[in-house]
């Protein structure tokens, strides 16, 4: 079983898409849109590097908006079957 390192670049991208997610999700509801922008950064990330790397913005993104709105724990496991879908 080889292992692999994660490199700056993927971090750094992954860090960059939870920006997006969160900044879309904000958007999203100040404006009270019936659309979910929130996964944008996470579709991103699962095109260019893989359907694990995608999980991991979501995850990450959907626990720093549940802090603030305790709806976003249903929103986490939905956007964690979208990016399976991909």
């Amino acid at each position: 079983m080889k292992t692999e390192k994660i490199s700056v670049q993927k971090i750094c991208m992954i860090a960059f898409a939870i920006c997006i997610n969160f900044v879309g999700g904000q958007i999203a509801l100040f404006l009270k849109l019936p659309i979910y922008l929130d996964s944008i950064g996470t579709v991103f990330v699962a095109a260019v590097l893989g359907p694990f790397y995608g999980m991991l913005p979501n995850l990450l993104s959907g626990l720093l908006m549940f802090l603030e709105d305790q709806k976003f724990c249903k929103m986490i496991a939905l956007n964690l079957h979208v990016n399976v879908l991909q």
